[in-house]
């Protein structure tokens, strides 16, 4: 069959109408899909790494990981940060400085530089006007010199000319400038605004625990219990942290990042709010434990079992490129409306399950 003749370009239809639904359906549905159609499967395995550059996500990514980042309220790879962290906002002094590394353990940004305690001079960026309270706030940080303070997160709901305030949490590495335990991650919160004093610090892990090494990635998850004030926090899946109070009168508008110390180093990657656990703890087999965690994505889990039954009975194990054209279009078009018949299917089960659930 000649490469230019109307047959070779029929015969290559399926690909393309196939990498086109595949492009613009969610991840959830893409995954459920593949259930339904081992030719559909087949594609999406062979062509993982296209289907995830169409979604601007780095080739190689799981798709579990995927569709955590597809679902949060907000999600940042740190590729960009001239376009969309701000300098401050306390300018008055010189601050940290901030550079790009790409490599095979990803993508961070890089603080270099501190403040010596002059005040908070480092990244800022605005994630809301209204607000969000989600479920998760996780990220990843890794620190290069250990004997200085540096590597704090900073989640507040306002923002002033001098700082981001009020803060609902600080997360940050204590070196050896700090009281001990030293060399440790920590979290400083306050459990009200009319908290007097200031906000008290926890070191993350036992008495005892391993201090940070230089250099490594650290995979760190916080789980936000609005309703209770509460919060747990992971460290490469494994809780360090429980039932911490912190402010939850209102909801997260600011994040910030910065280091203390001029001589500090420390980086930061894949920063996100959502709802969905966060990826690391499922790969380190994290299954639940955190007080407030519903177990929604179980409920989620149920849900999607019980519609893949209906999705095979929807979708037909679709032609080979043997077949003709219009067996082949006609496939294609029935995918398409089965995942769009399958997509209505499962939200609207999946509210009158989870009525009041989701925050």
């Amino acid at each position: 069959m000649a490469a230019g003749s109307p047959n070779a370009f029929l015969a290559r239809q399926p690909y393309f109408v196939l990498q086109r639904v595949c492009e613009c359906l969610p991840v959830v549905e893409l995954c459920r899909l593949q259930f339904a159609a081992k030719t559909l499967a087949n594609h999406v395995r062979d062509n993982q790494d296209d289907l995830l550059k169409a979604r601007r996500l780095p080739a190689g990514w799981p798709w579990h990981k995927a569709h955590i980042v597809e679902d949060a309220v907000f999600f940042d790879r740190m590729v960009l940060p001239k376009d969309s962290w701000s300098n401050g906002p306390n300018t008055k002094s010189q601050g940290n400085k901030c550079s790009l590394s790409v490599g095979e353990d990803g993508e961070w940004l890089w603080l270099t530089g501190g403040t010596d305690w002059q005040g908070f001079q480092g990244l800022f960026r605005q994630v809301s006007e209204s607000g969000v309270k989600p479920r998760w706030l996780s990220f990843q940080v890794r620190v290069e010199t250990l004997a200085v303070s540096g590597g704090f997160l900073a989640v507040s709901s306002g923002q002033h000319t001098w700082g981001l305030q009020p803060l609902l949490l600080l997360f940050g590495f204590r070196g050896d400038d700090g009281p001990g335990p030293t060399r440790r991650f920590k979290v400083q919160t306050s459990s009200s605004p009319e908290a007097q004093g200031p906000a008290a610090w926890h070191s993350c892990g036992d008495e005892g625990a391993a201090e940070v090494q230089s250099g490594r990635p650290y995979s760190v998850a916080i789980h936000l219990d609005w309703a209770r004030g509460k919060l747990a926090v992971f460290i490469d899946g494994q809780e360090q942290l429980r039932e911490v109070p912190f402010q939850n009168n209102a909801p997260i508008r600011f994040l910030g990042l910065y280091n203390w110390r001029s001589e500090s180093r420390t980086a930061f990657s894949e920063l996100l709010l959502g709802r969905a656990r966060p990826f690391s703890l499922a790969a380190a087999g994290w299954v639940g434990g955190a007080e407030g965690d519903d177990g929604d994505d179980d409920e989620v889990a149920g849900v999607w079992r019980r519609g893949l039954r209906c999705a095979r009975r929807l979708v037909p194990a679709l032609p080979t490129s043997d077949a003709s054209p219009g067996s082949s279009a006609a496939a294609a078009i029935l995918v398409v409306v089965a995942a769009l018949a399958f997509q209505f299917w499962f939200a609207y089960n999946l509210g009158a399950n989870s009525e009041g659930k989701i925050a």
